[in-house]
């Protein structure tokens, strides 16, 4: 029984470990929408906080959609441009953190997308502001990543719980997902962050089921809570 129930914290570690898309009304309601204007030209902003979901939605998208180029964060200006150019058959691309390149950049992306009747898709921090007027005019729509709340937190945990074979209702209450959501403030990123913890300091006290304290020291561990 013992090891049985150290497997389960185990596995539940495991699940806030790795990053995943998890099917939400908001998400769901977000993609539905990414996917109506890939069909259209244009050049389309999606702004969101870190660690809200962006890059996990945007890198499902182009997996579940064929002739999509997704460039995650990483590249130098000059090699993504390089690569950019390179690409003839795909119409829909995705630049994920397009906050982070140089105007000119952003500039020859835009003259690209308009030119080759491209979708290009700039996923950004929600303070980013346009390089120019001409980019900012240039810009067909702008999209809000959505924020989770309570409900909606509660459900990203517990099919996080179940796609590794778990309960959720033998691992966590009521009290917990309320906890959790009044400090992580339904951010994904947090969510995980926390968990991992949480089923962590469970795990190494050999406890089934969580107490608040243990929740506590979570929050204590993370910086929500000074001591």
């Amino acid at each position: 029984m013992k090891k049985l129930k150290n497997r389960n914290l185990l596995l539940a570690k495991e699940a806030f470990l790795q990053e995943q898309y998890i099917a939400l009304p908001p998400f769901e309601h977000l993609l539905d929408s990414v996917h109506i204007l890939a069909q259209e030209p244009g050049i389309y902003l999606v702004k969101g906080g870190h660690g809200c979901g962006k890059s996990t939605l945007f890198r499902h998208f182009a997996i579940s959609r064929p002739n999509v180029s997704y460039f995650a964060p990483g590249f130098l200006d000059k090699d993504l441009l390089n690569t950019f150019n390179k690409i003839k058959n795909n119409k829909v691309f995705i630049i994920d953190e397009s906050d982070l390149y140089n105007p000119h950049t952003l500039e020859r992306l835009r003259i690209s997308a308009q030119r080759d009747r491209l979708s290009l898709f700039l996923v950004t921090s929600q303070d980013f502001t346009p390089p120019s007027t001409t980019f900012e005019g240039a810009i067909h729509k702008s999209l809000d990543f959505p924020s989770l709340n309570l409900t909606h937190t509660k459900e990203y945990i517990q099919k996080k719980l179940i796609n590794h074979s778990l309960l959720p209702s033998l691992l966590l209450d009521n009290l917990a997902y309320r906890f959790i959501y009044r400090y992580t403030k339904g951010n994904p990123r947090a969510i995980d962050r926390f968990l991992y913890l949480y089923f962590d300091i469970l795990y190494n006290y050999n406890e089934k089921k969580g107490k608040r304290k243990f929740l506590e020291m979570s929050a204590i561990e993370l910086g929500y809570i000074d001591v």
